[in-house]
C-alpha cells in the first residue's frame, strides 16, 4: 500500500493490492472456519461437491457438444475460475489426491464414492483437453504411486496398468 505512490500505474497497483487483500481475507476466513476434525470433513465434503458438480457437467457438455467457440474444449458450468477449462482442469487435478487419500483411509461403502469422485474428475480433466490439467493428473498419480508403492508394490504396479489401459481405451479419439 505504500508503494502506491512510487507506481508507474497507481490504478494498476492499486488493483494488485486489492487482489492481494482478497487472499489474505480468504486466508483470515479459512483458519477461523477450519478449527476443528468436524469443519475440515464439511470443508473436505463441500470440496468434493462443488469438484464432484463441475465434473459431472464437464463430461455433460462434452458428450453434448457444448464446447467454446474453436469447437474442442468444454466451458465450466459455474463460471470464474472454472469457466476456463485450463483451470478446472488444474483444480480438478489439485483435489484429486484428496478424493484417493480419503478412499484409501475410509471404510465402507463411502470408500466407493470417494472412488467415483476420482473417476469423475479424471474423466473431467480429460474432456476439459488440457494438457497442464493433464500433466498435473500425471504428477499427481506419479507422486501417489511412489507414497503408496513403499508398502504395497505390486498393488500399485496393477493398479497403475489398469488406469493407464482404462484412460488410453476410453479418453476420446483426439485427445492424443
Amino acid at each position: 500500500l505504500l508503494s502506491l505512490v512510487t507506481a508507474i500505474s497507481i490504478g494498476e497497483a492499486w488493483d494488485n493490492f486489492v487482489e492481494f487483500l482478497k487472499v489474505v481475507a480468504m486466508f483470515i476466513v479459512m483458519v477461523n472456519v477450519v478449527r476443528t476434525d468436524n469443519r475440515l470433513r464439511l470443508m473436505f465434503w463441500i470440496v468434493m461437491a462443488v469438484s464432484v458438480t463441475t465434473s459431472i457437467s464437464a463430461i455433460g457438455d462434452y458428450q453434448a457438444g457444448r464446447l467454446l467457440e474453436g469447437g474442442q474444449r468444454i466451458k465450466g458450468a459455474i463460471g470464474g475460475l472454472f469457466e476456463n477449462p485450463n483451470d478446472l482442469a488444474l483444480h480438478l487435478a489439485t483435489v484429486l489426491p484428496l478424493a484417493v487419500s480419503l478412499m484409501l483411509i475410509r471404510r465402507g461403502p463411502v470408500k466407493l464414492l470417494y472412488l467415483a469422485c476420482g473417476v469423475l474428475m479424471v474423466a473431467a480433466i480429460i474432456c476439459t483437453f488440457s494438457r497442464g490439467g493433464f500433466l498435473g493428473m500425471v504428477a499427481v498419480a506419479l507422486v501417489l504411486a511412489w507414497k503408496f508403492g513403499r508398502k504395497n508394490r505390486p498393488m500399485v504396479i496393477v493398479v497403475s496398468l489398469v488406469a493407464i489401459v482404462a484412460i488410453v481405451g476410453l479418453a476420446p479419439a483426439e485427445y492424443g
